[in-house]
């Protein structure tokens, strides 16, 4: 079984690095709709298979996360060269629904990744999306977006301050909670490389166990949050204004 997940695997990421070439290629011959079909298959090869954007739920199943984040953003990154070329606002939707699509993925693989060398590392890759959301949204002139984006990025450098596993040590979580907790997100990890490796007549019921599973993981993390209440200071989500009157104030200041 693990021989054919491998193998699975393997194949996938093969073809996904082959037609994300073969985009480069057809962007250099200015051959775009080539291109565009290309980036699109580099994605959708590990989701839906077919040319619809990929949604948030598809790719939170997956195990391979970060190598489809890359994907995602290069696909951004073509739509806003084809919005540079073309100058067909269309491309630039496309390019910051991309751009959106990799700021959640970062925020799942930021939420399942406990390692203190992975800081510096989602740091560089979410301060470089943010940029780009940035400025995508400034030539939309959509103040709302731009505004989100530049939070985000302060948020991002809050919290990367603060690691699970710190969190856990500073609120005096015990030691079986803890085991507890790596029993959830392994348990999490087997049945997402199941799904990957899964004949598709078993897709259905692994994505099941899957939800469920993270249902409960979610339930006990939130329990952890409610007994040990400073675990829930430390790990609580920085909130982004999103209020319409502070972005107006920007724009106002902006074109004073």
């Amino acid at each position: 079984h693990f021989k054919a997940l491998l193998k699975n695997n393997n194949i996938n990421n093969l073809k996904s690095a082959a037609y994300n070439n073969l985009g480069d290629c057809y962007v250099a011959t200015n051959n775009l709709d080539k291109a565009e079909e290309m980036y699109l298959a580099s994605v959708n090869i590990f989701t839906n298979g077919n040319d619809k954007t990929p949604t948030i739920k598809e790719l939170e199943l997956l195990p391979n996360k970060s190598t489809i984040r890359d994907l995602l953003e290069q696909t951004a990154d073509f739509y806003l060269k084809k919005y540079e070329i073309t100058s067909d606002k269309m491309y630039l939707n496309k390019s910051l629904e991309y751009v959106k699509l990799t700021d959640a993925l970062i925020d799942i693989i930021r939420l399942e990744n406990t390692e203190q060398k992975s800081k510096l590392y989602w740091r560089t890759k979410g301060k470089e999306l943010y940029v780009k959301g940035v400025k995508i949204a400034y030539l939309l002139k959509n103040t709302e977006d731009a505004f989100y984006f530049m939070e985000k990025s302060k948020v991002l450098l809050l919290l990367e301050e603060i690691s699970e596993e710190e969190a856990k040590q500073v609120s005096g979580i015990p030691e079986h909670l803890k085991i507890k907790d790596f029993q959830f997100k392994s348990e999490i990890s087997k049945l997402a490389n199941t799904l990957l490796a899964s004949e598709d007549a078993k897709k259905e019921s692994i994505k099941e166990k899957l939800f469920t599973i993270k249902e409960n993981y979610i339930a006990f993390k939130d329990s952890l949050q409610t007994v040990f209440p400073k675990y829930a200071q430390l790990k609580k989500e920085i909130e982004i204004i999103n209020n319409t009157n502070i972005s107006k104030e920007i724009v106002k200041e902006n074109t004073a």
